[in-house]
């Protein structure tokens, strides 16, 4: 963010770092997304909470299923402001599958088993969904990430675009509701538009291609500073705003380790007929 701050493109962020306090801080061990939201969550490393990957091997098989909260074995900051009395709404955390009674709202992150919004599963209490639909939805996949069609991605940054835009009307009328005591919104878009286009975006990448069309990370992240700014224009004045990011992102390698290939090469892994 540093660079699109310097260029004047992400005005709010750039005044949060010129007021507030920061760092850099170090993810964790893997630093992949439950794990790392999960140790947000609970202050506690992956081997202490228990939700140690995105995957994981299914019982007696060499099968992988996803990991969900469910894996996760201590409290959470959610559980234990609202054993307090405290006021929580929790938008999207990743990890947060099954969702959390709280004294509040919790809509689970992209471990629900939802196919591409929110259903009532995702929600806790249930009667929030009522309160969740009335404000708008809450998304998780907005487009195809898996297909190996080229054009796939001409389209895909205008997906990740309109996601925004729907999830900060959502945001926002759910903020207004009621003065919470803590307000934790989780958005996936930086995420994502990293994952499929920092080649585009990053000259260092080994896999930089300089005939990129148009900059799409620095597009996500003019939109999530714009987003930024209206929920900063309405804190109270005691509020303290925090923005985390559960790991960094780097240029991707043009080589591919097979692991398990390596090990049958040398003679310490066969393959079940």
């Amino acid at each position: 963010i540093r660079p699109l701050i310097k260029a004047g493109r992400l005005p709010h962020l750039g005044a949060l770092l010129a007021e507030g306090w920061h760092t850099d801080l170090l993810s964790t061990t893997p630093p992949v997304t439950l794990p790392a939201w999960t140790s947000f969550l609970t202050s506690a490393p992956p081997a202490r909470h228990g939700v140690t990957d995105l995957f994981v091997h299914s019982p007696n098989s060499y099968g992988l299923e996803p990991a969900t909260g469910a894996l996760r074995q201590l409290p959470t900051v959610l559980s234990r402001l609202s054993a307090r009395g405290h006021r929580v709404c929790a938008l999207g955390i990743p990890g947060t599958y099954p969702p959390e009674s709280v004294n509040g709202i919790c809509v689970s992150g992209f471990d629900a088993p939802s196919a591409n919004r929110a259903g009532p599963e995702a929600v806790s209490p249930a009667s929030a969904f009522e309160t969740l639909e009335e404000a708008g939805d809450w998304t998780y996949n907005v487009f195809n990430e898996h297909s190996t069609r080229p054009e796939r991605l001409r389209s895909a940054a205008e997906a990740i675009l309109a996601d925004i835009e729907r999830k900060e009307t959502t945001i926002l009328k759910l903020y207004r509701r009621e003065p919470w005591d803590l307000f934790f919104v989780h958005l996936q878009a930086s995420d994502t538009v990293a994952h499929h286009f920092w080649h585009w975006h990053d000259p260092g990448s080994p896999r930089y291609d300089k005939g990129a069309p148009f900059d799409a990370v620095a597009r996500i992240y003019e939109r999530l500073d714009q987003l930024i700014g209206k929920l900063r224009a309405q804190l109270l004045p005691e509020s303290r705003l925090l923005i985390v990011s559960d790991h960094g992102f780097g240029g991707a390698s043009t080589t591919g380790v097979y692991i398990n290939r390596w090990l049958q090469k040398e003679g310490y892994l066969n393959f079940l007929p």
